[in-house]
């Protein structure tokens, strides 16, 4: 689930809702209401469920209590459906809902009863494991316990699991009865076999009847001890034969290590694909209203009735050997999910897909028959386009037609730009004029943070040269140059590159050319940006150039981007070997027109882009806005209550931006949450101060997804109202501390690590503390934000200061 912390001055639960209902005399639960604000999403897609429940003593939902919340929010990878129970003590009742993930590949649980871990090396049999997982489909772990097991596996929630005869007995140490007793052991207490040349380690478990199971997580030693006792292991799942291990139904390998119990675990995906449905696709995804589309699908050959939604009906008839599909002439007028079913002997199988309708221009395809030509070769160019009243190449018009043919003399790149009275799309192809045996700059990064180090051990920039000829290219006496000034800034020594190789020349300033050594220019690349070029031996001619390259960010490569045509930025660089998919830019930031802080009024917040053309996409559940995913922003966001509002800004061709988050906290609310003490809140006198007070501490909002674990994952941090302002960004958020207890309230260290976003938090947070010699730090790797647990009665009410 995705939930969002404002932590006020000291850390807060987040928001469950209050359930308290007396059942009535004699009746069982009633499930009023059990819904979803969206059935059919993108795959991991926020989605929140809603209930209703009355005369009800407990609630779970696929296993997992529930009790006193009434909403719940989930991300689904594959369609799922969810099931809410109502328990009183004369019964209980339960609801079925389905949410359906488009554009998915369906999964099924692998029906099994006897789960199997094998060692795959007869050289060392050692095999230990502290802790083994079993959970049906569709059910992810809760890990709740505080050494990052789970409560809602198989074993945990009541199969009677026993160990199978197949283990292996011979033992180190250990108890085979505790790798599924829900708890992590240490040292000797780990189960582990011993060292027996020449066989292969093996663990058993019987669940004692068949399960739909799909994933499977194994657990070393909770220290850190003999971690290659848990490599390069085999998850088999078998069926039941009368009591015993049947065939094999499904397998999964880690080849790798497995990391330390406390520190994370192996998960293996045993699902297996949907016997009935194997692929529903659409030709176009996009579209104008009305134009034609057309559904395709792969099914098992032995179905016996196929039918699809929307008023398309039955199409068994046009399903031939398992494969089949339609055109409809009349496309959807609006954005539209289609439904694939499927009947077959052994049950139904459903699969969706979403066709969106637009009224913007829409290029379909740009291509050239030929992005590397010889000079004087004709080149094709052709186009698919829609929605466009005027259409023109390089300014000149071509409405009405698909393609023109030319013999390009030189480099140079090709735009065409489609137009109606709703906008525009542009799109560029580049064709490379190249001599056979001349070599081409194809890649370079100017701002190397971390992707290649030098002799030096230097992060310095470097170019990509690359022979895209059928030739080899002598490179002796070609120069590079970033001085249009100076074409002969640097010179090559003697190499040779056979066809299709690469070289790698480092921009660091070194000015190294010793043929067969690691090559250094005399000169740097401009982050900002600068003329590039690769010049012939005669020092004038310029053989491919980039003038200038625009701005540079760091550890992003740019180049020729082949597949597209064009320059591009490359977010996965790929130094000596082919480049990948490129972008042409990146998209300006969003910005929002009221900043993070404490309101009591309702406010209306603009959130824009400076790129024209882009697409924001904003959420108001705490789930990242994605390209295909949360709500297209068309007018301000009205805010009436605390809200964590992120934002993302996209457009075709370019790297989208970051996800900005924004906390708008109105503290009214957070004085009625019901994990406020009222006897503060209600407090006579300190009652009515609640509001200020609240307003005069700094503050932390947090957001991430699923609860406060051991597992460090990406988290977005705001700090508000301190005394240098307000600031946000991005980070790696994990649960530390309370081994030894079980408090509710959790400790949370902030690591600020260049993966997520800034590498350190360079902002003065004890900015206006009062020292006598040494200033506070105003940069940190890490934070903690420890709970303390001390703010209760039993120990007593005491806090150091307003970060504790």
């Amino acid at each position: 689930m995705t939930r969002s912390l404002p932590l006020l001055g000291t850390l807060l639960s987040g928001t469950a809702l209050l359930f308290s209902s007396l059942p009535s005399d004699g009746a069982l639960p009633r499930i009023e209401l059990f819904s979803a604000n969206q059935l059919s999403v993108p795959s991991g897609t926020s989605v929140s469920l809603e209930w209703v429940v009355t005369d009800a003593e407990s609630l779970s939902l696929d296993g997992v209590d529930v009790t006193g919340m009434t909403t719940l929010a989930v991300s689904p990878l594959i369609s799922t459906t969810y099931t809410l129970t109502a328990i009183n003590a004369e019964g209980s009742v339960e609801t079925g809902l389905e949410v359906n993930v488009l554009n998915a590949p369906r999964v099924i649980g692998a029906e099994a009863r006897f789960v199997e871990v094998v060692k795959n090396d007869p050289g060392n049999t050692h095999l230990h494991l502290s802790e083994m997982e079993v959970f049906r489909i569709g059910i992810s772990p809760d890990e709740a316990d505080e050494d990052g097991t789970s409560s809602n596996d198989l074993v945990q929630a009541g199969t009677p699991s026993v160990v199978s005869a197949r283990t292996t007995t011979l033992l180190d140490h250990g108890d085979p009865t505790g790798v599924f007793d829900g708890d992590l052991e240490r040292s000797n207490a780990v189960w582990s076999t011993s060292h027996v040349a020449g066989t292969l380690a093996r663990y058993m478990l019987d669940l004692g009847r068949t399960e739909s199971i799909g994933l499977v997580r194994l657990f070393g030693r909770e220290d850190a001890c003999c971690l290659e006792r848990l490599e390069n292991v085999t998850v088999n799942l078998y069926s039941d034969n009368e009591g015993s291990p049947g065939g094999i139904v499904s397998t999964a390998t880690f080849p790798e290590t497995a990391p330390a119990g406390e520190a994370g675990h192996i998960e293996l995906d045993l699902s297996l694909p949907d016997p009935g449905i194997s692929g529903f696709t659409v030709d176009r995804s996009f579209i104008p209203p009305d134009a034609p589309v057309t559904l395709s699908w792969s099914v098992n050959s032995s179905i016996t009735t196929v039918t699809i939604d929307q008023g398309v009906g039955e199409v068994t008839n046009r399903t031939v050997n398992g494969e089949g599909s339609i055109t409809l002439e009349t496309g959807p007028g609006v954005s539209t999910v289609y439904t694939l079913t499927v009947e077959w002997p052994n049950g139904t199988s459903e699969a969706s897909l979403a066709v969106e309708v637009s009224t913007l221009p829409l290029i379909y395809d740009f291509t050239a028959d030929q992005s590397l030509v010889a000079p004087g070769t004709s080149v094709s160019l052709s186009w698919d386009v829609v929605n466009a009243t005027t259409l023109t190449l390089d300014g000149m018009d071509v409405t009405g037609r698909q393609g023109v043919d030319f013999s390009p003399g030189e480099t140079a790149t090709y735009t065409l730009t489609a137009s109606n009275a709703r906008g525009s799309e542009s799109r560029d192809i580049r064709i490379a004029v190249v001599a056979p045996g001349e070599p081409l700059i194809t890649e370079f990064m100017a701002d190397n943070k971390s992707v290649l180090l030098d002799e030096d051990n230097e992060h310095s920039d470097w170019i990509e040269i690359c022979n895209p000829t059928g030739q080899p290219a002598s490179l002796d006496g070609y120069y590079l140059t970033d001085d249009p000034d100076n074409l002969m800034m640097w010179r090559f020594p003697s190499v040779t590159l056979a066809p299709g190789g690469y070289l790698l020349v480092f921009a660091s300033g070194n000015n190294r050319a010793v043929t067969g050594n690691e090559l250094h220019t005399n000169f740097n690349l401009d982050r900002n940006g600068e003329y590039l070029a690769l010049v012939r031996p005669d020092g004038t001619t310029i053989l491919n150039e980039f003038a200038p390259y625009p701005a540079q960010r760091a550890d992003v490569s740019y180049g020729f981007d082949a597949g597209a045509l064009r320059e591009g930025y490359f977010t996965t660089a790929s130094p000596g070997t082919t480049n990948q998919s490129g972008f042409t830019g990146f998209v300006a930031d969003t910005t929002f027109s009221i900043d993070r802080g404490f309101f009591d009024d309702p406010i209306e917040v603009a959130v824009t882009s400076a790129t024209e053309g882009a697409v924001i996409r904003y959420t108001i559940d705490g789930s990242k806005p994605t390209s295909r995913t949360g709500r297209v922003y068309t007018s301000p966001v009205r805010i009436a209550a605390t809200t964590v509002l992120r934002a993302a800004a996209f457009k075709t061709g370019l790297v989208p931006t970051n996800v900005d988050t924004q906390t708008y906290i109105f503290p009214a609310d957070v004085v009625a949450l019901p994990t406020m003490s009222r006897s503060v809140t209600e407090h006579p006198v300190h009652g009515p101060k609640m509001l200020e007070a609240l307003k005069a501490v700094p503050s932390i909002s947090l957001v991430f997804p699923g609860d406060v674990d051991r597992t460090e994952k990406q988290a977005s941090v705001e700090f508000i109202n301190f005394e240098a302002g307000s600031t946000q960004m991005d980070i790696g958020m994990a649960r530390y501390g309370n081994r030894f207890t079980d408090f509710t309230k959790r400790s949370i260290r902030l690591n600020f690590r260049s993966q997520y976003g800034p590498a350190k938090l360079r902002f003065p947070i004890f900015d206006g503390h009062e020292y006598e010699t040494i200033p506070p730090a105003d940069q940190f790797d890490s934070i903690d934000l420890r709970s303390g647990n001390h703010d209760m009665q039993a120990r007593g009410a005491y806090m150091s200061n307003r970060f504790t």
